[in-house]
């Protein structure tokens, strides 16, 4: 079955590290932002943070997700 209308992440920042690329991507809901990190390694796409209150925070995390996987 497809989703006529599927909700694709706004990803606004990119980086590199250690052979993996972390996307960030923002949402917001009833006024307060929260952001999810996206990892991209050699097997594929991963959500390494599903949410985090500050773009520090989801950059720290998915940098710790990607130490403990790789």
């Amino acid at each position: 079955m497809m989703i006529p209308d599927p909700d694709y992440p706004d990803v606004f920042i990119s980086l590199p590290y250690r052979g993996c690329q972390i996307e960030l991507a923002r949402d917001e809901s009833g006024g307060v932002a929260c952001y999810t990190a996206w990892v991209k390694h050699e097997g594929g796409w991963a959500i390494a943070v599903p949410r985090a209150w500050t773009r520090q925070a989801a950059v720290r995390l998915a940098k710790q997700w990607i130490m403990r996987r790789f």
